[in-house]
């Protein structure tokens, strides 16, 4: 079997060849193996968005395995929104370009499993939201822009706005709009999931009033840090937020668990 075989780059501006090493074990399937190279080399940065895979037939050749065994690893990846199969005569396997929105759902669904399994507990969340939220409104403090601010003020609900619908949307689009406004794309993307999940699997419709009443009120304290470019005070009070939604939260977890 050749250990170091070509695999073809095409860029949009022109076609690039690289060497690669490229070669099969015993431990896993080998379509795994397929995959899981193949994957690697798009983390390590050598494949990148827009490069085109070499057809099967040849793939096969490299890896020393049938087009069905290239296909499933194919597949597999195709799955993980990793590659993208084009039709036509400039078609092919191509390296999808990222998504913030697929990331997000990837993760919300992951780490909704996770809590189904009983892997991940409300605490282990509310800890990870902490860890990204707090830095986030200090960021937002620092950075936002009047267009970011205003954003963030019209998710805030009004005197009498304590619906169902702003009780779910507005409370989430409270903090996406703090993400957005921190300047950091990469926290949304990884702080939302965990935000919806909690909201799906925890909260719903059994928050009682009183919790959405106190919510609304750190929210205006936590708008008005912000918008004083407060970021002590923004980063404070959005850590002081996170830490009173805990008792909630465990409450409606320690239902679920006797319920079930």
């Amino acid at each position: 079997m050749k250990k170091t075989e070509i695999i073809s780059r095409v860029s949009e501006a022109s076609p690039r060849l690289i060497p690669l090493s490229l070669s099969l074990g015993r431990v896993k399937p080998a379509y795994e193996q397929i995959s899981d190279q193949i994957r690697n080399l798009i983390i390590r940065g050598e494949l990148v968005p827009g490069d085109r895979l070499p057809v099967e037939a040849d793939l096969g050749e490299i890896f020393s395995v049938g087009r069905s065994t290239v296909r499933e690893a194919l597949r597999t990846l195709a799955s993980e929104n990793l590659l993208i199969t084009k039709r036509g005569s400039s078609g092919g396997t191509f390296i999808e370009h990222p998504n913030e929105e697929r990331l997000r759902i990837n993760l919300e669904v992951s780490i909704g499993l996770m809590t189904t399994e009983k892997n991940l507990t409300v605490s282990e969340i509310l800890e990870a939201r902490e860890l990204l939220e707090v830095p986030a409104a200090v960021l937002a403090a620092r950075r936002w822009t009047p267009e970011t601010l205003e954003r963030i003020k019209n998710s805030l609900p009004g005197s009498d706005d304590i619906d169902l619908h702003h009780k779910f949307e507005g409370n989430k689009d409270f903090h996406y709009n703090i993400m957005v406004a921190s300047g950091n794309k990469l926290l949304a993307s990884m702080s939302m999931p965990l935000y919806s999940v909690l909201r799906n699997r925890f909260l719903r419709d059994r928050a009682p009033i009183e919790f959405w009443q106190e919510v609304a009120s750190d929210h205006q304290l936590i708008f008005l840090a912000i918008k004083d470019r407060d970021e002590k005070e923004s980063g404070r009070l959005m850590k002081d937020h996170l830490s009173n939604l805990k008792k909630t939260y465990a409450a409606i977890d320690q239902e679920n668990q006797t319920e079930s």
